[in-house]
């Protein structure tokens, strides 16, 4: 039982923060809900990662590039108070293992 009240405790700090960060990323990349979700898709995403691939970024631009996908993943798997952690997840671990030299 106190493993399971760990877990929900975890759970619940996880998604105060995912809130939080949301609402910053929203800031600095100026986004519209709206055009966001219509436009930023895991279809983008692998577009994104497929222009990556063949780009001659150095390591700082390709480090901001990888952060930003990563900010920007986490924003479109949090909608409505809801983190889906397992789209995240998927979509975390396709930058990450795209790209191990810059992470």
């Amino acid at each position: 039982m106190k493993m399971k009240d760990i877990i929900k405790n975890i759970k619940h700090i996880e998604d105060e923060l995912v809130s939080s960060i949301c609402t910053e990323v929203k800031k600095i990349f100026n986004i519209n809900d709206d055009d966001f979700k219509e436009t930023f898709n895991d279809k983008y995403l692998n577009t994104i990662l497929n222009d990556y691939k063949k780009s001659n970024l150095n390591t700082d631009e390709a480090s901001i590039l990888l952060l930003s996908l990563i900010l920007l993943s986490l924003y479109n798997s949090y909608d409505n108070n809801f983190f889906d952690r397992e789209k995240f997840s998927k979509q975390f671990y396709s930058i990450i293992s795209e790209n191990k030299n810059y992470t």
